[in-house]
């Protein structure tokens, strides 16, 4: 099944006084619903930091779509196409959520502040790491059916932006089925089909981006269909 960054923030690496040497030279940015923070090509400055809100980050697709490749939160960065040496970014950044609060990071900065905080560059190099693991369990899962992949997505995005209660996940979610689709890999169509089995097992409850999640019986048959 897709996944997203699941409790790999780069703040929970961070003590306070990390925290405070990077919040120092990272002035915030607002961003609006919609708006794009970088596009596809555009020059890789700057990383960027998650403050508030939800940030969607996607490839373009040779047909003119798009493929959602992570949706990121508090903590999470992106953009790190220039650690790697890119003068481009190769992803679009835009934002979910009204407002997105996000502070740039320009290399020079960082490799400063890195040189006098060194755990901020071991921060780093632990997320982008499991950032890896992600990408492979990723590549694993998409031979999976489409409604094991639609209930891991919904399963993933409640663990990491829901909030649970008495084993049960409320999730207000910030993609329309067709960004789903573009997520798990599917269509519109096939996407909405799959939401309403979903409810038809009593694994997931309600629409229209507000969901409650049985979060045990939705694993155990996300285990079950993948194991087919």
């Amino acid at each position: 099944m897709p996944v997203i960054a699941q409790n790999q923030q780069l703040l929970q690496y961070l003590n306070p006084e990390e925290r405070t040497a990077l919040e120092r030279i990272c002035p915030p940015r607002k961003f609006k619903r919609g708006q794009a923070i970088y596009r596809y090509q555009d020059r890789a400055d700057d990383l960027y930091i998650v403050l508030e809100g939800k940030v969607k980050i996607s490839a373009p697709t040779p047909d003119g779509g798009e493929r959602i490749l992570n949706v990121l939160g508090p903590g999470d960065f992106f953009g790190e196409s220039f650690l790697t040496g890119l003068e481009r970014h190769t992803t679009d950044a835009v934002s979910l959520t009204d407002p997105v609060v996000a502070s740039p990071v320009c290399l020079d900065k960082l490799l400063e502040l890195t040189q006098k905080q060194p755990q901020i560059a071991l921060a780093l190099a632990k997320v982008l790491a499991h950032r890896v693991q992600e990408l492979e369990t990723q590549l694993e899962a998409t031979t999976a059916p489409v409604t094991a992949r639609v209930g891991g997505a919904i399963l993933a995005f409640g663990k990491r932006f829901g909030e649970k209660t008495n084993g049960k996940i409320q999730l207000k979610l910030d993609l329309t089925h067709e960004e789903l689709a573009a997520f798990v890999g599917s269509t519109r169509v096939t996407v909405t089909n799959a939401l309403g089995e979903l409810r038809d097992l009593g694994l997931v409850e309600g629409t229209r981006g507000l969901y409650e999640i049985q979060e045990t019986q939705l694993e155990n048959f996300i285990e079950t269909q993948n194991s087919m």
